[in-house]
């Protein structure tokens, strides 16, 4: 990941899709920016490294302006900076991986609410209702998007960590979180005042008795 940040992500804010010889090129597409924003935030809950979630706001950011489609909802498969196409498409059906729109609107429903920015929470509710006529004609191909209006409508699980990573106590509970899959989960680490700045459900959320804590709702 720091590779792909450090040399596909252009000076000019913008995620490239080719890499050779180090050389960098071509504008990425859609699912360039969505697989990689999820990656990040990904990256986050396995790290609990604050400057991920930093760098995928970043990427967030630039994929809606890029590919977001104001008007209907969805995300184009291309960019407004790629090549001008006759035609841009928006795939939402999954194939051998879930789509990149799927990919995209899961990703911002959990960094919305990670960093509690209702415009990437209203991005992709748009955009999973702007689908809607599809999923319901055949919801079997759209898996990805059904995940979405699951993750969208759901009561959430959070998870907010409190006190140093470094303690035996921390790492029992960060192992137990890991245990078993559920989807619906928002994970936060209270680090600092840094931490509690960008993620507001870390507000308040500090260690128990000098012992790390973990707070659930």
């Amino acid at each position: 990941a720091e590779f792909l940040w450090t040399n596909m992500w252009a000076e000019s804010g913008c995620l490239l899709r080719i890499y050779n010889d180090g050389e960098n090129k071509i504008n990425g597409f859609l699912e360039d920016y969505a697989y990689f924003l999820e990656g990040m935030i990904s990256l986050y809950e396995a790290s609990l490294d604050i400057l991920w979630i930093e760098r995928a706001k970043h990427l967030a950011d630039k994929m809606i302006d890029e590919f977001y489609d104001d008007k209907e909802g969805g995300f184009f498969i291309t960019g407004l900076s790629s090549e001008s196409l006759i035609v841009r498409l928006k795939n939402a059906a999954d194939e051998a991986i879930p789509s990149a729109n799927a990919i995209a609107i899961q990703s911002l429903l959990k960094l919305g609410h990670l960093t509690g920015n209702k415009n990437y929470l209203a991005t992709a509710e748009k955009s999973v209702h702007s689908f809607k006529r599809r999923i319901e004609k055949n919801p079997v191909a759209y898996s990805g998007l059904l995940a979405g209006a699951d993750f969208m409508v759901s009561s959430l699980t959070e998870v907010i960590f409190a006190g140093p990573r470094k303690d035996p106590t921390f790492e029992d509970m960060q192992d137990a979180l890991h245990q078993d899959y559920c989807p619906n989960k928002i994970i936060i680490w209270n680090e600092n005042e840094k931490a509690s700045q960008q993620l507001p459900l870390a507000n308040g959320k500090s260690v128990v008795n000098g012992t790390p804590a973990v707070y659930l709702c």
